[in-house]
């Protein structure tokens, strides 16, 4: 009786060689997953640091321009305004979050983590810098508050 080649089993050599490129090429997939999750972890915190810092710039905005006038306290972390409809606001960031405090407090934006107000009653420089998990956006804007000039251009 003569072994068929196909009655044989397979040697402890060519196993180990199998479960060896296996175990390579799983850990080789492994890491493509790990790093293609780290990537997305990292653009998902720019993403909503970015959010955060556009929307805390939109809004402060949309009440600049419309207020009568506009004051920074000494330290420049808070900002005065009064609206249109003699509202006083008072921008201003606590626990990581900026509230807009009219005639409600109102959360604004989250993550912000720093906030400064500078310059005068005829321009307002905002910076604003927001932080998820680690990954900085700032961004820094200067806006107008429209009515304001306009009333001093009208007592002139």
């Amino acid at each position: 009786m003569g072994e068929d080649w196909q009655d044989r089993g397979s040697t402890l050599a060519e196993m180990l060689v199998a479960i060896g490129l296996a175990a390579l090429v799983i850990s080789c997939l492994m890491s493509l997953y790990w790093a293609s999750s780290n990537a997305l972890l990292k653009l998902t915190a720019a993403a909503d640091a970015q959010y955060s810092v556009r929307i805390a710039i939109h809004k402060m905005s949309e009440d600049i321009r419309g207020a009568l006038s506009v004051s920074i306290p000494e330290g420049g972390s808070n900002l005065l305004l009064v609206t249109a409809n003699n509202e006083t606001v008072n921008y201003y960031t606590a626990n990581t979050e900026l509230y807009r405090d009219g005639l409600a407090k109102v959360p604004v934006a989250e993550n912000i983590s720093s906030i400064c107000f500078a310059g005068a009653s005829a321009l307002v420089s905002i910076t604003v810098i927001a932080n998820v998990n680690g990954t900085d956006c700032q961004m820094t804007s200067n806006i107008s508050p429209r009515l304001a000039v306009g009333q001093a251009r009208e007592e002139d």
